[in-house]
């Protein structure tokens, strides 16, 4: 169930209603629509899915529409985090000085453009920053892209959890949360699904160059680091280089070119499954998790990675649609990585695919 507060009070039954989190999006966005409720632009809002809060944020457009059937209102916005994706990042915190440590970084971005919200860190410990990397912001650059730049050199993934930020990984290996079939009768019942693979932005080979620290006067073979990361699947023909986001160590520049691999492969497998209700096992679903898909319409079947949720309820009852993708998309491990390569099979797809073909 889908519930909405304004202050206190609460609305439900909507004409159609959305609440929608990606890996991809730090921000959770909502969409809402009735006959009987009414918001303004700029109310804060509280949003619940099956009790448990799901966002904590505004209302940022409101459509009005009136036929001889009647009037109908419509609703969009996002959680508070999205005012550290829209903002500029403020002069007084464009530097900092090497040692700070990633949390207290965000913090201080945090309240440099007034934005009260919790930072969690389920990330675990995160290496403070050397005198090597140079922590600055671009002239112009949102408050976001500083945080997200650095984030990934430390292979943290960050997101809204509703009240927040959460810092998070995908590295400890992914095991079914979830379970989906397409056999009727079930609680995991799959009612549609969908497959889309579009390879065109893999390569082979990807070499991350770190960006040079001139005016600290490194020698040639300290300033110009690159690592570099194979996607087997794809033909060595393909080759892709690239400057990393700062200053890097050689690891690091291995590190971010496995995650550029991964964050191409992520998006290159778009399996979208539509299941009833919002939860599994009182579990609400949610980004970052395992699923176990046995689709024996499509095809697939093994654990893949929950990369979207999108909650929808309307007068015909309440669904979620979940964006899945390949287990070890985000990771930086390459251990890992060669072990979800045997969690996910999309062969028999693939294999249906080709004979039609």
């Amino acid at each position: 169930m889908i519930e909405v507060k304004v202050g206190t009070e609460k609305f439900k039954k909507w004409t159609d209603a959305s609440v929608k989190r990606d890996i991809d999006n730090a921000s959770c966005s909502f969409s809402l629509s009735s006959d009987e409720y009414r918001f303004k632009a700029g109310d804060e809002i509280k949003i619940l899915v099956d009790g448990a809060l799901w966002v904590d944020g505004f209302v940022d457009s409101v459509t009005g529409d009136s036929s001889y059937s009647g009037i109908s209102y419509s609703y969009s916005g996002r959680d508070k985090v999205m005012d550290l994706l829209d903002s500029s990042l403020p002069d007084g915190v464009k530097n900092f000085k090497a040692g700070m440590d990633l949390v207290l970084i965000i913090n201080k971005i945090l309240k440099s453009i007034g934005l009260n919200v919790p930072v969690k860190n389920e990330a675990g410990s995160i290496k403070p920053f050397d005198y090597i990397e140079l922590i600055a912001g671009d002239a112009g650059s949102s408050a976001f892209d500083l945080i997200q730049g650095y984030a990934r050199k430390r292979g943290v993934m960050i997101n809204s959890d509703g009240q927040g930020i959460k810092l998070f990984r995908i590295n400890s290996g992914i095991v079914p949360v979830f379970n989906f079939t397409t056999k009727k009768g079930t609680e995991g019942t799959i009612l549609s699904s969908n497959m889309e693979i579009d390879i065109s932005e893999r390569f082979q080979k990807y070499v991350c160059k770190s960006q040079a620290q001139l005016e600290d006067e490194f020698s040639e073979a300290t300033v110009f680091r690159k690592g570099d990361s194979e996607d087997k699947s794809i033909r060595n023909s393909r080759y892709y280089e690239f400057v990393a986001e700062e200053s890097m160590t050689t690891k690091e520049c291995r590190q971010r070119a496995i995650e550029e691999m991964n964050i191409r492969k992520a998006r290159s497998l778009k399996y979208t499954i539509e299941v009833p209700f919002h939860s599994q096992n009182k579990m609400i679903y949610d980004i970052g998790y395992g699923a176990r898909i046995d689709d024996e319409i499509l095809g697939v079947s093994g654990t893949f990675l929950i990369k979207s949720v999108e909650f929808k309820e309307s007068l015909s009852g309440e669904t979620t649609s979940l964006v899945l993708t390949y287990p070890d998309a985000y990771a930086i491990d390459s251990s890992i990585m060669q072990k979800a390569e045997k969690k996910a099979d999309i062969s028999r797809y693939l294999a249906e695919r080709d004979k039609e073909i």
